[in-house]
């Protein structure tokens, strides 16, 4: 039981220590990288905004009580929309990524996004944005995991997000394991 708590602590560790070099490699946080939000278009276009939103509508569709169809997709993603995840591409297109979402509206598990981000950094390209951030899977009302996400996005002309190449880590919360003092003393012998 101690070896498993080290491994994941030191997973959790190196997940972290990726995230903030990924995230200081990707661009120097200060104020002067942090340019405005616009696109080609030079129409003001808000890439965090964009982002929160569909993570909002996420949430929204992620409780099966709620409607959700195909064509919902549109609003956020191009038809060609790709997830690479952990070094593998997970998703294609809509149709895979209806089948994504509707997977995790389909499990016992409630999945829900922590918003605002833990984290955002904006560079100078204006179609990439890299957000840190946690979502939380409730089972039967209680938090089961927290699945720990680093996420570079790309954004289309028209504004809608064409690329997520993501970096997860999924921690399973286990309540204490209780050895009634019986068993202790018994075991003692």
């Amino acid at each position: 039981m101690k070896k498993l708590l080290v491994h994941s602590f030191l997973i959790l560790t190196s997940s972290s220590m990726i995230s903030t070099q990924v995230l200081a490699n990707y661009s120097n946080i200060n104020e002067n990288n942090i340019v405005n939000q616009t696109t080609s278009s030079n129409k003001k276009f808000n890439r965090t905004k964009s982002v929160e939103n569909m993570m909002q509508w996420f949430n929204y569709i992620a409780d099966k009580r709620n409607p959700f169809i195909k064509s919902d997709l549109e609003k956020y993603f191009t038809p060609n929309f790709i997830m690479r995840m952990n070094g593998n591409i997970k998703v294609t297109g809509y149709d895979e990524l209806y089948n994504h979402f509707q997977g995790f509206r389909d499990s016992e598990l409630l999945i829900q996004v922590s918003l605002p981000f833990e984290q955002v950094v904006i560079p100078k390209n204006p179609k990439k944005l890299v957000t840190k951030y946690t979502l939380n899977a409730y089972k039967k009302g209680e938090l089961d995991q927290i699945i720990w996400d680093l996420a570079i996005w790309t954004f289309s002309n028209d504004n809608r997000i064409e690329y997520m190449d993501e970096v997860a880590f999924v921690q399973v919360i286990k309540p204490e394991i209780k050895i009634p003092v019986t068993q202790i003393i018994q075991s003692e012998e």
